[in-house]
Parts: C-alpha cells; sequence; structure tokens
C-alpha cells in the first residue's frame, strides 16, 4: 500500500463519490445493479471515516439522459453522444429521479458538494477541478460505479490534472464483472492506486485515529 498519509505533504486529501445513486446502489430499488449494495457499504464505512477526518467530500448524478435535480429532460443537443450510442429512451420521472438521488446509506451532509454531470466524467463541464484547487486538493480518493465508465474517465481526468488518485476496489463496482476486473488492473497500471481490502482497511483506521486529517 501506498502511504496515504505520508503523501500529504503538497496538499491535502479529498474523496469523490461517483454516481452512487439510488437506481444503481439500493437495494430497495427494483433493477438496481447486484453489486451496487455492497459497494456502497463499503463507501460508507470510508465516508465515515472521512466525516470524522474533516476531510472535504464530493459526489456526483446524472448521466445520459436527465440533469437535473428534478429529473426534467435533456434537450436532444444536451443529450449530443449518450442518444448517436444508444437512442433515445424515454423514462417516467419516477424512474429519473432514482437516478439522481443518492442512495440513503450515503446521503450528503451539509457541506459536502452535490455536482450533476452530462458526460461520463466528473471534471467535464463542472466546476471540481476549481473546487478541489479551492480546497487545496492534491490527493483524491475515488469510489463509486460503474468502473469500466464514469469512475474510469473521472480516475483518468484527475490523474490529467495531476492528482494523486486512490482506488479502493472494493468501493467500485459495474454490472459487467469482466469489464470491472480489466479496468481496474489497467488503472491500477496507469493512473491510480489500488487499495486492496487489507490496505482499505488500514486507510479506515488510520483516518478515524487522526493519522489523516482534513484541511
Amino acid at each position: 500500500m501506498t502511504d496515504i498519509a505520508g503523501r500529504q505533504g503538497g496538499g491535502g486529501l479529498g474523496v469523490l463519490v461517483v454516481d452512487m445513486v439510488r437506481a444503481l446502489a439500493d437495494a430497495t430499488v427494483p433493477g438496481h445493479e447486484p453489486d451496487g449494495p455492497p459497494a456502497a457499504e463499503r463507501c460508507r464505512l470510508l465516508l465515515d471515516a472521512a466525516r470524522a477526518a474533516g476531510l472535504p467530500i464530493w459526489f456526483t448524478r446524472g448521466g445520459k439522459r436527465w440533469h437535473t435535480s428534478t429529473a426534467s429532460p435533456l434537450s436532444t443537443v444536451e443529450r449530443g453522444g449518450w442518444l448517436r450510442r444508444n437512442g433515445w429512451k424515454q423514462d417516467p420521472p419516477e424512474a429519473a429521479q432514482l437516478a439522481m438521488e443518492i442512495a440513503p446509506r450515503l446521503a450528503p451532509r451539509p457541506g459536502e458538494v452535490v455536482l450533476t454531470k452530462s458526460k461520463p466524467s466528473a471534471f467535464f463541464g463542472t466546476p471540481l477541478i476549481s473546487q478541489l484547487l479551492s480546497a487545496r486538493v492534491s490527493e483524491l480518493i475515488v469510489v463509486g460505479m460503474m468502473t469500466s465508465g464514469c469512475v474510469r474517465a473521472t480516475v483518468t481526468d484527475a490523474f490529467s490534472y495531476d492528482l494523486d488518485v486512490t482506488v479502493p476496489v472494493d468501493c467500485v463496482a459495474d454490472r459487467d464483472a469482466a469489464a470491472h476486473e480489466a479496468n481496474l488492473r489497467d488503472i491500477g497500471r496507469k493512473y491510480a492506486t489500488l487499495l486492496d481490502a487489507g490496505a482499505f482497511t488500514e486507510l479506515i483506521g488510520r483516518l478515524e485515529g487522526g493519522a489523516v486529517v482534513g484541511r
């Protein structure tokens, strides 16, 4: 395991939770992704420890068809590449809302930022990078879904902004197990430090013990 606390000389540590919404990660929602709720529970452990340490936390939501907290439909132009790749799909408002609400066990608290995005990366078309700079975050723990899509795109952009990126492997999930494993391997080779279960437990202990603190 790379020593996250030991790397803090250049800046602070932050947490980014990518698209852990009810439609994917809430076991009470029909059609949720099977690997979503277990990943959400691991994310909850991380968030509990990060909050205790005073780390800044960001969430993302949104994506292909719906872009606002009221589940208003995107226009054809706003849908852009999603429409060209996947065709038109009209979701009922109830389903769209489930795709916009963060899973209850991870519910953002006052002071934590929720960003609405319309493309895979949390950085594209959002103020995330300026907020990270304002918070003096140079090291980012990225968790969420999907490993092969929005997580990977976000990690790649974070790396491109010269952030040090850490991905706890039990805190990310995908509907495609093979894609999940292949992308984790590639992320670990090129862009981020991967934390296995043991290293994740160690990180939680260090956060809870005050070895890593927010700024």
